[in-house]
């Protein structure tokens, strides 16, 4: 009888196995909607859902930077949604400063502008488009200055000029329309601390 017992208990142990596996490999399924932090590659989102419109925030200016709060007094971490009758922007803040991808459209809903801030500043790529959707001009940014190559199109996509710039300062130019008589030493000459002068200015009208 003894024996029985024994081999009663030992069945009871394995057939226990399963039930442990499933114990442990549990934290990999998913639990009430959310995946379990042991899931592999996953990657937390942030939530982007906050969009303020002007009556949500107010904004002033520290150390030459715009900072924004929500209604509370705390730093906007989110969107904000503004528009000046021609245009919509939507901007991204962050801890209360310009930070991430900021889109500007035409009240038709076009892309003109897409940019990148970082702590208030422009720092990394932007591209501005024609009404067709073609890319106009590619800029880099670095802490708020234009610096290295800005590519410029026709609206038909064709490169028509090329700068350079270093810390917001025009330091060579091409234009492959350029004007007569007007040298690219000259567009340097006229180019105030981080301006841009596109060769096309003269179809300003296909912009927007």
């Amino acid at each position: 009888m003894k024996k029985w017992s024994i081999y009663i208990a030992v069945f009871g142990i394995l057939l226990s196995f399963p039930v442990l596996a499933q114990v442990h490999i549990k934290p990999h399924h998913h639990e009430a909607g959310k995946v379990n932090v042991f899931a592999p590659h996953y990657r937390i989102v942030p939530d982007r859902s906050k969009i303020y419109t002007p009556d949500r925030y107010s904004c002033t200016m520290r150390r030459n930077l715009r900072y924004c709060v929500n209604r509370k007094g705390r730093a906007i971490n989110g969107q904000i949604v503004t528009t000046d009758g021609q245009t919509v922007t939507y901007a991204t803040y962050l801890n209360g400063y310009q930070s991430g991808e900021t889109s500007v459209y035409s009240n038709d809903g076009n892309l003109i502008e897409r940019a990148i801030f970082k702590k208030g500043l422009r720092d990394g790529e932007a591209i501005e488009y024609y009404i067709n959707g073609n890319v106009w001009l590619i800029k880099h940014y670095d802490k708020g200055l234009l610096n290295g190559k800005v590519d410029e199109y026709d609206i038909s996509g064709v490169l028509i000029g090329q700068m350079t710039y270093k810390k917001g300062w025009l330091k060579d130019a091409y234009c492959a329309n350029e004007k007569p008589g007007y040298t690219m030493s000259e567009r340097v000459k006229n180019t105030k601390f981080n301006q841009i002068i596109p060769c096309n200015r003269q179809n300003d009208d296909e912009l927007m």
